[in-house]
């Protein structure tokens, strides 16, 4: 092979290796950043397409819980509750003890708090401890709401320990008494 030839050669050979380079380079400045925008962009509007589809699936829930509210204020708004006499505390305890004994729960102890007034009724604080199989202390619960309208559960912890069947809770109720029935007019207390 020649001089001439072999000097050919050398100069394919490094134009080739230069549009080679310039290939990738065009491959890497040009493609590499363009595909991985279209990849970017798909996985975001498939993310979009997501986020929209939960943000549908919450606006039909607050919708559905508008409508539930409003049924239930108007529900309220038509039911009276008739209020016991705060002297009455201890009869009403003793229903509400009787229901825990329907229901299959043990109150170990009940535990009422100071009464104060308010505008509209005089407010009780009474607090249940006791111990039973938590769907029985739950249907206690669900029984003590609609049986007794005139307490308020405030709050309620519930555990058990280990595998054990029977739970542990505790209740934190209100009861709202009638707050002149057992005073005379001039006697009742201003809030």
């Amino acid at each position: 092979m020649t001089f001439a030839a072999r000097h050919l050669i050398a100069i394919h050979l490094g134009a080739g290796a230069t549009l080679l380079a310039i290939t990738a380079s065009w491959f890497l400045v040009g493609v590499q950043p363009l595909l991985s925008a279209k990849q970017r962009a798909s996985t975001l509007g498939e993310e979009a397409s997501a986020h929209r589809d939960a943000i549908r699936d919450l606006v039909s829930r607050r919708d559905e819980s508008g409508t539930r509210l409003a049924s239930i204020e108007e529900s309220l708004a038509h039911t009276t509750v008739r209020l016991k006499p705060a002297t009455a505390l201890n009869a009403q305890l003793a229903e509400i003890t009787r229901l825990a004994e329907v229901e299959q729960i043990v109150v170990d102890r009940i535990e009422p708090g100071a009464m104060t007034d308010t505008a509209l009724a005089t407010r009780v604080p009474v607090r249940f401890a006791g111990r039973g199989a938590s769907p029985s202390a739950i249907r206690f619960l669900a029984a003590l709401r609609k049986g007794f309208p005139d307490i308020a559960v405030e709050g309620f912890e519930m555990a058990t320990q280990g595998n054990e069947a029977v739970a542990a809770f505790r209740f934190d109720c209100v009861w709202y008494a009638d707050r002149t029935a057992d005073r005379p007019a001039s006697a009742a207390v201003q809030p």
